[in-house]
């Protein structure tokens, strides 16, 4: 079986999903090999593709695969000081449709979020990278899926609605 590595990055724009009230994601975006879509609203666990320019950022698996890693950094854009007492959680995870269609499924199973959060009440200077990676994630991926690359984060502690910009990049280990 081959091994495949998916590079991703969300290039020199900057990425601005958003959260809820309870610190949930409320937004998504797709990053792509040096860009990323314009900020797409979760359903639940779901989205669908807009139509136009700027959310085509999604790729066909051209075999039946196994996820095997990821890896990944966040950096912010600007200097910025979230609330006291959260906890702010870049995280990547993918998300697959059926081939032809525009209706994708989070698949939480291959979440991977940054090892340690920004930390609310503290100055974070721009360019603060943040890491995280899981592996053995084992998830299958079968031959003519639509993989998406999603990008977002959560808010622990006390959560709160926020649209911050981050930088996102990384692999994806395929088998």
């Amino acid at each position: 079986m081959p091994t495949v590595v998916i590079p991703f990055s969300t290039g020199i724009d900057t990425s601005n999903p958003s959260t809820n009230a309870a610190g949930e994601p409320t937004q998504i975006q797709i990053v792509s090999f040096g860009g990323h879509s314009n900020s797409i609203t979760l359903t639940g666990n779901a989205f669908t593709l807009p139509t136009g320019n700027n959310y085509q950022f999604t790729f066909a698996m051209p075999y039946d695969a196994i996820l095997k890693s990821i890896y990944f950094t966040s950096t912010n854009w600007a200097a910025f000081t979230p609330p006291a007492g959260a906890n702010i959680y870049p995280f990547v995870m993918l998300a697959t449709a059926p081939l032809g269609s525009n209706s994708f499924t989070l698949l939480t199973a291959t979440e991977t979020a940054t090892d340690t959060p920004w930390i609310g009440g503290a100055s974070i200077p721009a360019g603060t990278a943040l890491s995280g990676s899981q592996l053995d994630i084992d998830v299958p991926i079968a031959a003519g899926t639509r993989v998406a690359i999603c990008c977002t984060y959560r808010i622990t502690g006390t959560p709160s609605a926020q649209s911050y910009y981050f930088y996102y990049s990384g692999g994806i280990l395929f088998e």
